[in-house]
């Protein structure tokens, strides 16, 4: 069964931030938070959102979060990046390893809206490592109002017994086709 972050904090480069954040922990694949960056130059813009859950996760245990690129205006060296993060004895994430990058591009002109998940292992140097949260960033070299929503995180935790009923589903993901440059 999915397990959902069931809370979130958030943060900027002096630009930009996190609207409707509690809906990227909410336990609902169909709400979302949206990030987005404002005005971005050279790292002056960069915004993350943090999904946490309550207990610890045992390391080698995969993490999925579904994002959602939203219509920007403009966004040269745009740059979507995940990392797993473990709170400390004050309650602060504290970053496990290195950011990996979800979805980078050379420029980005008036996309097209998609959703996709997005899947890894926190890990380090030495390997796999155990978790409590994920963040997730946007940043660019250049950009104007460049936003991506986050829909939620979970990671798959084993039942003995799985009841289904009718209409049960899970998740629902779409897309349009880009009509504006992407490199």
């Amino acid at each position: 069964e999915r397990v959902y972050a069931s809370t979130q904090l958030s943060g900027s480069i002096i630009t930009g931030g996190v609207t409707n954040g509690p809906l990227g922990a909410d336990g609902n694949p169909s709400t979302y938070s949206t990030i987005t960056t404002g005005l971005g130059l050279l790292g002056i813009g960069t915004t993350w959102q943090n999904l946490q859950w309550p207990a610890t996760i045992t390391k080698g245990t995969p993490v999925t979060v579904k994002l959602g690129l939203e219509n920007s205006v403009l966004a040269v060296g745009q740059n979507i990046t995940v990392i797993g993060t473990k709170r400390d004895v004050s309650n602060n994430p504290v970053d496990i390893g290195v950011l990996q990058s979800v979805s980078g591009s050379l420029l980005n002109l008036l996309p097209g809206q998609n959703s996709f998940e997005y899947t890894f292992v926190p890990s380090n140097g030495s390997g796999p490592q155990d978790y409590d949260g994920i963040r997730v960033q946007l940043g660019s070299v250049l950009s104007v109002a460049q936003n991506v929503n986050v829909y939620d995180a979970y990671y798959k935790r084993q039942v003995t017994q799985i009841t289904c009923g009718q209409g049960d589903i899970e998740d629902v993901f779409s897309g349009v086709r880009d009509l504006g440059v992407g490199a």
